[in-house]
């Protein structure tokens, strides 16, 4: 149902020819769609099928058939989120080139994370038992690297977050022995939360700033907060700019 929904609107704006190129479905079970318009409209049950048919174990035909119509809905769904996705993303370029078309590209810059997790060194068990991990050895090497660019290539320095209590030893002892060059943050998920996303601002993009700019950020909760529109506009002197909510991957 919600499939011939999706078609209904598309061919609102379109024709059939077009919405059975883009959707892959037969413009004869598009017009078929249109008829039954009023039906499919007042449809008021579970929008989403949960059952294939044909249903139970089926034979080669079957089975072949099946898959054929799982096919035809993913490319259908797919095909119809990408087309929306790109338009969205199109109009926020077109906006966004619009609005700060007076800044340089060492003045724009990009903020993204990368997430680490090393697997640990030793498993133990007992012969037919369930395997265990020791519980210092559990997820004991995840980090967060947070990476800055301006949009001409330039680099900035990182923003390493590490596992850990603040105040702890690690941050006590370790820091100051750690490369120079680079600011460091203890977070016990290691997790861009609302101290670190501070720490990122004040300590690391801070002390680079020599004129206005633009910064570039997904929509994560921390970089939209108003604390952050706040330190961004009043300490920094910068415009934030969040892309479009669901446009990058997690």
């Amino acid at each position: 149902m919600a499939v011939r929904l999706q078609v209904l609107k598309l061919v609102e704006t379109s024709n059939v020819h077009n919405v059975s190129k883009l959707l892959g479905i037969p413009r004869r079970t598009i017009r078929s769609w249109i008829d039954q318009k009023d039906d499919i409209l007042a449809f008021d049950g579970n929008k989403k099928r949960m059952k294939l048919s044909p249903g139970g174990r089926p034979d080669p035909v079957g089975l072949l058939e099946c898959i054929k119509e799982m096919r035809v809905r993913e490319r259908a769904l797919t095909s119809a989120h990408m087309v929306a996705l790109i338009e969205v993303l199109d109009e926020f370029a077109e906006e966004f080139h619009r609005s700060y078309r007076q800044y340089g590209q060492d003045t724009v810059y990009n903020e993204t994370g990368f997430y680490y997790d090393m697997q640990p060194r030793y498993i133990w068990d007992v012969r037919r038992g369930a395997a265990n991990i020791s519980s210092g050895e559990k997820h004991s090497m995840r980090m967060t690297v947070v990476l800055t660019a301006r949009s001409n290539g330039t680099k900035l320095p990182m923003l390493l977050v590490i596992r850990g209590a603040s105040g702890g030893r690690i941050e006590t002892n370790e820091f100051p022995t750690f490369p120079a060059g680079h600011v460091y943050a203890m977070q016990n998920k290691v997790w861009m939360d609302d101290d670190v996303w501070k720490t990122y601002l004040r300590s690391l993009l801070l002390p680079m700033l020599v004129e206005p700019l633009v910064l570039l950020l997904d929509n994560f909760v921390s970089h939209v907060s108003d604390e952050s529109y706040k330190i961004v506009n009043e300490e920094l002197s910068t415009h934030l700019v969040a892309l479009q909510r669901l446009s990058v991957s997690r």
